[in-house]
Formats: C-alpha cells, sequence, structure tokens
C-alpha cells in the first residue's frame, strides 16, 4: 500500500512527539532523582541518622530504574521512525508500535548501566552510598 507523502510526514510527526515526550520525561525523572533523594540524604546528615540517607537510596535506584525504561522506549520509537523513514510502505499507516525493536535495544539492565545514565544516576547512588556510611560510621 502506497503512503502518501502527507501521510508520511504526518506519521513521522507523531512518532516525533512521542520521542520528545519520552525525552522530556527522562530528564524529569533526573531532576526528580537529585530532589527526592537530595533531600533524604540531607536530613540524614542533618539529624545523623544513617538510615534516612539509606532511605533516600531507594528513590535513587527507582527514578534510574524510570529513566532506563523512557530511554529504552524512546531508543525503540527512533527505530520506528527510521524504520518508517527508510521503508514507508512496511508499516501500516500510523502505526506506532514500537515494541517490534526491542530485539534491537538494550534490555533494561543494559540500559540502566549505559554510560550517560551510569554516570548520573550511578554517582547520585553512590554519593549516597557513601554519605549512609560515613553517618553510620563516623558521625554516631
Amino acid at each position: 500500500m502506497a503512503v502518501g507523502r502527507s501521510d508520511l510526514h504526518k506519521h513521522l510527526d507523531f512518532i516525533q512527539n512521542v520521542i520528545a515526550r519520552l525525552a522530556n520525561n527522562s530528564f524529569l525523572m533526573k531532576g526528580w532523582a537529585i530532589t527526592v533523594s537530595g533531600a533524604f540524604y540531607g536530613f540524614g546528615v542533618q539529624q545523623k541518622l544513617w538510615q534516612l540517607a539509606a532511605i533516600g537510596l531507594v528513590p535513587a535506584v527507582s527514578f534510574w530504574w524510570l529513566d532506563a525504561y523512557f530511554l529504552r522506549a524512546e531508543t525503540m520509537f527512533r527505530c520506528l521512525f527510521n524504520s518508517v523513514r527508510r521503508n514507508p510502505d512496511a508499516h501500516e499507516p500510523f502505526d506506532m508500535n514500537h515494541r517490534a525493536f526491542e530485539k534491537d535495544v538494550k534490555s533494561m539492565i543494559g540500559m540502566m548501566f549505559s554510560e550517560t545514565l551510569r554516570a548520573f544516576h550511578g554517582i547520585l547512588f553512590l554519593i549516597g552510598l557513601a554519605i549512609t556510611v560515613a553517618i553510620a560510621c563516623w558521625l554516631n
């Protein structure tokens, strides 16, 4: 089935809009991770309670996982975008099935430990772990 040029452009626009929203969600996850984890770490230091600082590790890992989820979905939509762009006739009009590209992208664990997420969230986690250990060992 031949896809009209205007339909192809609209389809690519739809996909690009999803990619933009996922990228924005990833940005928001980073901000929330710093805010929530940082609050627990700060209150832990202020109150000299290692347990409170340790609780900050939970949102750090949770937001890390969510960020990986959004990055993985974004990567699959980029694959869909490229596939539609290269071969529009191979897709149903306005097909948004990004799951067809799951095998082409890293797993969730692989995405969590990708260079960019590992650098950001890994450092946030290690800082929290260091604060927790410091409070437990030296401030009590």
